[in-house]
């Protein structure tokens, strides 16, 4: 048997290399759900890794290109076939690379043709290379790539379906899930920068003034040193003396000028562009706009200048799932603050951004190294800033929650975090809702239901009062409430509990959602319990329609297998309450 290094192995023809590693990127990033057999389940991780990508997996090695992608092949599991009219053909040098993967694949695994994943860009099935072109390929319902807005991510749900062998919906609703996630953060993302800039553009508006002052300064000198060389001719050597150092001064405040007014307009011309009043969508906008200034950003002085700016971009970058970029950045001006000011809270607030960059690497030694230096140097600051103490506790709470179940470590920090944020902001801003919910999530991990039932509803609170009951953090917490209700058994809650993150839902991504199709489902589930089965017919068929039209635009098997289980439990449903009629 080949030793296993790779989980799969993405073999793609160079003109399809875009959508190749959209897939690959999608799929590393995907967290799979606790449903996977463990024999399904990549190894040594919860995530989808590793995968092989030629554009960044290859190492420095004596090996020759074609040698070190034997030896992938060799080591991977599976291989995932990107199929279109490029990869269907040979090259223009009569070279066909991807049926030679394919080939070479199939022979050091047993030719198990149960092993390769065809994805067909477009959905056709004539784009085959010649080694796939066989009646096994042919009739399987292989996953299909199109070229419009939410292709890649349908394509990443089909594929794990057949790699996981988790149905369809459950896959659905993790990506909806990471992508809800991922627009919060974006929104809060844009919001912290808008204010950054705002507070950097004011500390420029200070240096040019201070500049101002220092060139004026200058002026007189040079006047005082000319004065002093007329009337004091008997000390003509220290009036020269004067009249230099009054030249150096003025030299170094019109460089100061110079600087403080490239500085601003640096400022206020990225500010202007990323402005979402100016934009309308600075969720798309903003990103190209920072990636496009990635290398001004090495340009400018002074360095602490530099190291802020840095260090506020690759925070948003990595947000916004742009990680090697980020990790660059943050990278450098890590190095660079550790350097110039080590105890400062420019470099703690580093270290904190920095954090999260080991935590998507799944190196969690280093991400909590990282945030516990943080939190040292803000707890030693002659002033301490408490807000940022709780911005760290919580992220070593998280990262301890996730990481190694150390639920003593990770309710010790939430719970400070908690504390101080109620403290200096007051018990019903957001930033106290943020921390409830993590709780929340922490003790229904635990199965401490009551107490995850009182974290979800203070934040509840907390979005009401702040006029945010359609914000996706209070869907989140309401489906949370729901779910913890239905684990102890008090239907009617759940049921109250869950249509409230219906209502939400359907606001954010409409009706015919899947994760839409989900919460009705479990409000039926729910019916079902409370022996109430009229209602849970109503609400299981509603979902049953959903599932339709998705499976009618999915083609997929899991769709049909999706559809076959809501209409077994419409049947199992009918005979309760046929039963219950006769009785």
């Amino acid at each position: 048997m080949n030793q296993e290094r790779y989980f799969a192995f993405i073999s793609y023809s160079r003109k399809d290399s875009e959508i190749a590693r959209a897939i690959c990127r999608r799929l590393e990033t995907f967290r799979y759900p606790s449903e996977v057999e463990i024999q399904y389940r990549p190894k040594s991780s919860k995530y989808v890794r590793e995968i092989f990508f030629d554009r960044t997996n290859l190492e420095c090695s004596d090996e020759s290109f074609l040698e070190s992608l034997r030896k992938a092949l060799t080591e991977s599991r599976y291989l995932i076939v990107i199929c279109s009219a490029n990869s269907a053909v040979p090259n223009e040098d009569g070279k066909h690379y991807v049926d030679d993967e394919i080939t070479y694949f199939l022979k050091q695994h047993e030719g198990d043709i149960n092993l390769v994943v065809p994805v067909l860009l477009d959905g056709d099935i004539n784009n085959l290379p010649p080694s796939l072109k066989t009646e096994i390929i042919r009739k399987r319902n292989n996953p299909i790539c199109l070229r419009e807005e939410g292709g890649v991510d349908e394509a990443v749900a089909q594929i794990l379906n057949y790699l996981f062998r988790v149905k369809l919906p459950v896959l659905r609703a993790k990506l909806n899930s990471q992508r809800l996630r991922f627009f919060r953060v974006m929104a809060l993302t844009g919001v912290g920068l808008a204010i950054l800039f705002s507070v950097m553009v004011f500390a420029m508006y200070l240096l040019k003034a201070r500049a101002d002052r220092n060139r004026r300064l200058a002026d007189d000198n040079a006047r005082e040193a000319a004065r002093q060389a007329e009337i004091a001719t008997a000390n003509e050597k220290e009036a020269k003396q004067q009249a230099e150092l009054a030249n150096r001064n003025a030299e170094e405040s019109e460089r100061e000028r110079k600087l403080a007014a490239q500085s601003l307009d640096f400022m206020l011309d990225t500010f202007k562009k990323s402005d979402p009043l100016n934009s309308g969508q600075y969720d798309v906008r903003m990103v190209d706009i920072l990636k496009a200034r990635i290398p001004d950003i090495a340009k400018l002085e002074p360095w602490e200048l530099r190291a802020d700016v840095g260090c506020q971009v690759g925070s948003v970058l990595h947000n916004v799932g742009l990680f090697e970029e980020a990790t660059n950045l943050l990278f450098a001006t890590v190095a660079l603050n550790l350097k110039k000011r080590p105890c400062s809270p420019e470099t703690a607030f580093s270290l904190y951004c920095t954090s999260w960059c080991f935590m998507d690497m799944l190196d969690m030694q280093s991400a909590l190294s990282y945030a516990k230096k943080a939190l040292d140097i803000y707890e030693n600051a002659p002033k301490r800033e408490q807000l940022k103490i709780a911005l760290v506790c919580n992220a070593i709470g998280v990262f301890y929650m996730n990481s190694e179940n150390d639920d003593d470590n990770a309710r010790r920090y939430l719970n400070r975090a908690f504390e101080i944020r109620q403290n200096e902001l007051g018990s019903d801003h957001i930033d106290v809702a943020m921390v409830l919910c993590n709780l929340g999530y922490m003790y229904a991990k635990n199965h401490t239901f009551e107490i995850a039932v009182k974290a979800y509803s203070q934040a509840l609170k907390i979005y009401q009062h702040n006029g945010m009951e359609s914000h996706v953090g209070a869907a989140k917490s309401w489906r949370g409430l729901g779910l913890a209700y239905f684990s102890m058994k008090e239907y009617e809650k759940a049921v109250g509990a869950f249509n409230r993150a219906l209502e939400i839902q359907i606001k954010v991504a409409g009706r015919n959602s899947v994760s839409a199709m989900n919460l009705y489902m479990e409000i039926g589930f729910a019916y079902r319990w409370l022996g109430n089965y009229s209602a849970a017919l109503d609400f299981m068929k509603t979902a049953l329609d959903i599932s339709r039209k998705v499976e009618r635009n999915a083609k997929s098997a899991a769709a049909v297998n999706a559809v076959k289980e809501l209409e077994r439990n419409v049947r199992a449903i009918e005979y309760l309450k046929r039963n219950m009629n006769h009785l």
